[in-house]
């Protein structure tokens, strides 16, 4: 995915002590989407955008687009987003 725009960055530092983190998937469903964007393969995760949400305790949560939600993927987030 594309990198996110300046403004989201700003928030995004390392996070230290007690983090906790999560996925999940946004986007809309395929019934309510015009017929001519409707991807017409199912249920579930196709179209949507995989979000990585972390906070540290009592801090602010951030939200990070990420590529997939592979556990591979998700580690190498945590530790790059964690100090």
């Amino acid at each position: 995915p594309p990198p996110p725009p300046p403004a989201m960055n700003d928030h995004v530092g390392k996070r230290s002590g007690i983090v906790e983190a999560d996925e999940t998937h946004i986007g809309g469903k395929e019934r309510n989407k015009h017929s001519g964007k409707r991807l017409n393969a199912g249920r579930g995760v196709l179209g949507k955008q995989a979000v990585m949400g972390l906070r540290e305790r009592g801090g602010k949560p951030v939200a990070v687009p990420i590529g997939g939600t592979g556990k591979a993927l998700l580690h190498s987030e945590i530790a790059e987003l964690t100090a």
